[in-house]
């Protein structure tokens, strides 16, 4: 892998942990520099092991899965694909979303959100004790 390749792949995948940290930073009161050296630090530690790891076990599975790896990756594709397809058609949180204008008056009003939409819980919605 050339240069120019990994820092563009490094910067692509850092871009989680700095979604993470953008949230954390917004959920927060005020700003807090030890809380914020901690959060870099376990996902400096974290990103820097993981790439290791992997390396390590794809070195060590390699001669050992190469006969039907593609039929790993063909399976997981699948299960992913077909997850997103059933979810898709099920409605399985028990809540819909509505229009704000098109929504009715509740005994107990949904909350709004800031795009203009009101969640609403529907007669299936179990609610937990």
């Amino acid at each position: 892998m050339y240069s120019i390749e990994l820092l563009f792949f490094a910067l692509a995948l850092s871009m989680d942990a700095f979604a993470v940290a953008v949230c954390i930073g917004l959920t927060s009161q005020k700003f807090n520099i030890k809380k914020a050296l901690v959060v870099g630090l376990y996902f400096g530690l974290f990103q820097a092991i993981m790439p290791l790891i992997g390396y390590w076990a794809g070195w060590v599975f390699a001669e050992r899965i190469t006969a039907f790896d593609h039929w790993i990756a063909f399976g997981l594709l699948v299960f992913l694909g077909g997850k997103m397809i059933w979810g898709s058609l099920k409605n399985s949180t028990g809540t819909k979303i509505v229009p704000v204008e098109n929504s009715g008056g509740s005994e107990s009003e949904p909350s709004e959100n800031p795009v203009g939409t009101k969640i609403v819980p529907t007669e299936s919605a179990s609610v937990a004790p």
